[in-house]
């Protein structure tokens, strides 16, 4: 029971700091960001636009930044003894 009555003041302080709702720029926010304006909104949807435009834009008319500059060789023309595999009849 002591130990109780000891830990009652960390319990109103708790409790007291759960129901404050934070203020911020005058409106009071609980659980979510303040509206932002208009402009910052179309501004970041432009630029964000504008990055998705450039990233398809490269990827279409320069394929090789992802697929590599030089054709891609066939291992079936490879010999065994390029990739290092010894002959059969070696014991």
């Amino acid at each position: 029971m002591k130990s109780l009555l000891r830990l009652r003041p960390s319990i109103n302080l708790l409790r007291r700091s759960t129901q404050t709702v934070p203020r911020r720029h005058g409106h009071i926010v609980y659980r979510d960001l303040p509206k932002s304006p208009k402009y910052i909104e179309n501004f970041a949807t432009f630029t964000m636009s504008m990055m998705w435009f450039w990233l398809m834009w490269r990827c279409y008319h320069e394929p090789e930044e992802l697929t590599g500059h030089f054709p891609y060789p066939d291992p079936a023309k490879w010999s065994d003894e390029e990739l290092g595999i010894p002959p059969d009849n070696e014991d």
